[in-house]
């Protein structure tokens, strides 16, 4: 069963969840990183 955006909403909310950060790699392996605010739609 997939993630949905609303179960993340909903953890995010249950959890006090200030920020989001997202980690990725480019396409040459250098490590890259975004945060946002939890409460961005």
């Amino acid at each position: 069963m997939p993630i949905t955006a609303a179960d993340i909403r909903r953890e995010v909310k249950e959890k006090n969840v200030t920020f989001i950060r997202l980690m990725f790699s480019d396409i040459l392996g250098t490590m890259k990183n975004v945060e946002i605010p939890a409460t961005d739609e």
